[in-house]
């Protein structure tokens, strides 16, 4: 029996996802994810985004991690339990960033920043 790979928790048995990670091709700034129905998603804006989201719920859900990977040619946000090393959802990636946006303000909100 083979221990799942700390750094790539397992994906659900269910997807297909592949890891966008920084071995993998490197993502341009100008890079943008087009979605049926949405506007154009920025692939930076979205790691920011996620990174916020991380640094926002790790001091309250430390078995929670949110990860950027695709499944079929689709980008996705997935929540990961890290402890089970598993995928617990997937979030739409408008979402994410509507929340990346608002943990920016509330940031700025609390710091007074200018």
């Amino acid at each position: 029996m083979s221990l799942p790979d700390p750094k790539r928790p397992q994906v659900a048995p269910e997807s297909d996802a592949k890891w966008i990670s920084d071995e993998d091709e490197e993502i341009s700034g100008d890079a943008l994810i087009d979605l049926p129905d949405s506007p154009k998603i920025d692939l930076m804006q979205l790691g920011v985004a996620v990174e916020a989201l991380n640094d926002y719920v790790s001091p309250v859900l430390q078995n929670t991690h949110f990860a950027i990977a695709e499944s079929d040619g689709c980008v996705v946000v997935m929540a990961i339990n890290v402890e089970t090393q598993t995928v617990m959802r997937y979030i739409p990636l408008e979402e994410v960033i509507a929340i990346g946006r608002s943990l920016e303000r509330l940031r700025k909100l609390a710091f007074r920043e200018k």
